[in-house]
């Protein structure tokens, strides 16, 4: 099957996480799969953070500039077209060629927006079917399309695997005998707000906090806390052996604004079988509570992480309801759902001729 999408790649955003675990997996199984995307003066997100393969184009820019060069995607033809993340592209310059992508494929749109877009060109488009996460954006979205139109496939995860924490600790340099706990990605002003919680454990606990960032930090006064920045976006694999070598991954993050979101970095980390303490915001809603350590306030945070400093039955099962989860949620299994979506839609029109 030949398979084009438009997406974010190689890229430390959130969509990208989506459309590699898709392709990659299609790639696999022997489709023809061809990538397109932002160029590298120009792309959403804030680092490159992996080699492009030979099937990746990067022909347009963030919608902001509004560049499209429509060669590499008009010079092939499809049997299904998926833009992922359509709201950064620049929508009107795909508009112009969206009538002869139409001609051979079958058009998927793959919506991240956190409600509907405020911006009229993101309506252009007669998409054949739109695919959403979960229930909440089906929601927001059946006010504005044909319910019929919907479809909900959720976003897959990284598969399960699992690592070694000595060899990772050796591997970084990073000491062996410590509590580590890992905190890596952009908006560190809300992420670090657990530095005053984390010294006050650290007297009891011999804790170093491991954060990996392009992001300066700042002035840190450790404070009987140990700090280790790393300047750094880490590819994949650098990303999990950073999650071997730590006892918690800690994502102090959430919105409060009512808005459907969800957490790309959750999705993208759970496959390294680590503990995940994470803010209970709308970030998580839809991420069953026995999979990540939830907590709504610091007080709660404080208590958990004790827990999972002291109390290894309890990981254990967390642990093992994780990796359920990923696999329940591996690439394979996503990625055959929407094969079969394109199918049943190709098997219809032919019942209807």
């Amino acid at each position: 099957m030949n398979i084009g999408i438009m997406t974010a790649w190689n890229q430390n955003a959130g969509p990208a996480i989506c459309a590699q675990l898709l392709a990659r997996q299609w790639v696999k199984e022997e489709h023809n799969v061809k990538i397109f995307s932002y160029i590298l003066s120009d792309f959403h997100g804030t680092a490159i953070v992996g080699e492009d393969e030979d099937f990746v184009y990067r022909c347009f820019s963030a919608r902001g500039k509004g560049f499209l060069d429509p060669r590499p995607i008009l010079e092939n033809r499809f049997d299904i077209f998926m833009a992922n993340d359509v709201g950064m592209f620049p929508m009107d310059e795909l508009c112009k060629i969206f009538s002869l992508i139409k001609r051979s494929a079958k058009t998927i749109n793959i919506i991240h927006e956190s409600g509907p877009s405020p911006n009229p060109s993101f309506y252009n488009f007669d998409w054949d079917r739109i695919v959403c996460f979960d229930q909440r954006y089906k929601d927001f979205l059946s006010k504005i399309y044909s319910p019929d139109l919907i479809t909900i496939i959720p976003h897959p995860l990284y598969p399960w695997r699992p690592g070694d924490k000595i060899e990772a600790r050796k591997k970084l340099n990073l000491p062996l005998d410590k509590y580590i706990l890992f905190v890596f990605g952009q908006g560190l002003d809300e992420k670090l707000r657990i530095l005053g919680n984390l010294r006050v454990l650290s007297k009891k606990y011999n804790i170093v906090l491991l954060i990996v960032s392009l992001e300066e930090p700042g002035p840190l006064k450790e404070n009987g806390l140990t700090i280790e920045y790393r300047k750094q976006a880490p590819d994949l694999y650098t990303l999990y052996d950073y999650l071997y070598s730590a006892d918690a991954l800690i994502i102090n993050k959430g919105l409060g604004e009512g808005k459907v979101v969800i957490s790309t970095t959750i999705y993208q980390c759970l496959g390294s079988g680590r503990p995940i303490l994470t803010y209970d915001s709308e970030l998580v809603e839809t991420v069953p509570d026995c999979v990540v350590i939830k907590y709504k306030t610091y007080e709660e945070f404080e208590k958990k992480l004790i827990k999972c400093f002291e109390d290894k039955a309890w990981i254990k099962k967390i642990i093992q309801a994780q990796e359920d989860y990923v696999k329940r949620h591996s690439p394979d299994k996503i990625a055959k759902e929407y094969l079969s979506l394109f199918r049943e839609g190709r098997e219809n029109e032919d019942r209807n001729d």
